[in-house]
């Protein structure tokens, strides 16, 4: 499968989710809940939202890389990972949206 496939199958359940929007986000394939982004595919590679601490204990144990918006800009709350381990992408979308909605009043 290509990381396109994966991403759509770690994000499927939530198309019917009350307030998720899933298209074109920051030039990628994305889900958003209530405008907030949590999950989008960028250069193949999965891209979630999670707690700082968090990105920095899968940054520090080499499961992600953190997100750069541009060269040297890096994202805090922001981990991306690739295809391969696309098994563990289910449960970080599952974790970046219940992050979010954590977030949302």
């Amino acid at each position: 499968m290509i990381a396109r496939e994966h991403f759509d199958a770690a994000t499927e359940r939530f198309i019917d989710q009350p307030g998720v929007v899933a298209g074109r986000l920051m030039s990628s394939q994305g889900l958003k809940v209530k405008g907030k982004i949590f999950a989008i595919l960028v250069d193949d590679r999965l891209v979630v939202k999670l707690p700082r601490p968090r990105v920095v204990e899968l940054v520090e144990a080499g499961t992600a890389r953190p997100f750069e918006t541009a060269p040297g800009r890096v994202m805090k709350e922001w981990a991306t990972f690739g295809t391969d381990d696309v098994a563990a992408w289910t449960d970080l979308v599952d974790e970046s949206y219940a992050y979010v909605t954590s977030l949302i009043r």
